[in-house]
């Protein structure tokens, strides 16, 4: 699963989280799914910043930046972007427990987060080290995380407006007034969310691909949110040709793993 689709995945658990939170809470299973991929991507990102700091040479005068600096814009391009999901679905969880529902969840979400904020930080200090040695690094890439920052805030915000979460958006305090702007949008939040759902493609259109060896882990937990969501959330949302693919494959999945378990209990 690549991290375009996660982008498109936390946007879908934003603007259904009403829907969702009042619909009852999410398997543990899910959550503990969730837990291990976030924790194996997380590893996976710092290996791969540690092999690039370990093998980063600063080009010579007059010597044309190395395909390192093209390495390291596509793994800042899914470490930044991918934020988005993590702190969505750590506001969403929390909101799930504040509205009482078993078991809690939030602990899990909060401790992938935390660790995909320390990964966030090394990536920016990475690129930081790159440019002070004369590696032209994008524009865009080093604007990212303010930039998914508005997003965040935004969804983040949506999602306070119903519960008091905004303690998981990258500015905890420009979410709580989107949340009291969301709450005054009434007919002109289809407009909001459209602007929004634009601006996301536009910069996701321009951001180069993700690195090597991160797409199962990224799959792992996007189905692991997918799971927890019903079948009816994804298909009347926006994203159902791109989303609803992944959650029929992970039900097929349960149901084999079901009548395995059922035939081997027969024998």
């Amino acid at each position: 699963m690549h991290f375009r689709e996660l982008t498109y995945l936390a946007f879908l658990v934003s603007r259904q989280a009403p829907r969702l939170l009042f619909s009852g809470g999410i398997p543990v299973e899910s959550q503990i799914e969730y837990w291990v991929a976030g924790k194996t991507r997380t590893d996976q990102w710092m290996r791969l910043m540690k092999a690039t700091e370990l093998g980063h040479h600063p080009p010579q005068q007059g010597e044309t930046p190395r395909v390192g600096t093209r390495a390291v814009e596509s793994l800042a391009a899914e470490v930044f972007i991918t934020e988005l999901l993590s702190r969505v679905w750590a506001a969403y969880s929390c909101g799930l427990d504040q509205l009482g529902h078993s078991p809690q969840v939030e602990p899990l979400a909060h401790s992938v987060l935390m660790g995909h904020l320390q990964a966030v930080e090394r990536m920016r200090r990475l690129i930081g080290h790159f440019s002070q040695d004369g590696c032209r690094m994008s524009q865009l890439i080093q604007q990212l995380p303010e930039i998914v920052a508005g997003w965040t805030d935004q969804l983040v915000g949506w999602i306070s407006s119903w519960v008091p979460v905004a303690q998981y958006a990258a500015d905890p305090d420009r979410a709580a007034e989107f949340a009291s702007e969301w709450r005054t949008q009434g007919t002109q939040s289809p407009l909001v969310w459209k602007l929004l759902r634009s601006l996301i493609d536009n910069r996701l259109a321009a951001l180069p691909e993700g690195p090597l060896g991160t797409g199962e882990s990224n799959l792992r937990l996007g189905m692991a949110v997918l799971g927890s969501l019903p079948r009816e959330a994804i298909v009347e949302s926006e994203f159902a040709s791109l989303l609803y693919p992944y959650w029929v494959s992970r039900f097929a999945e349960q149901t084999q793993i079901l009548v395995d378990q059922t035939i081997g209990r027969e024998d």
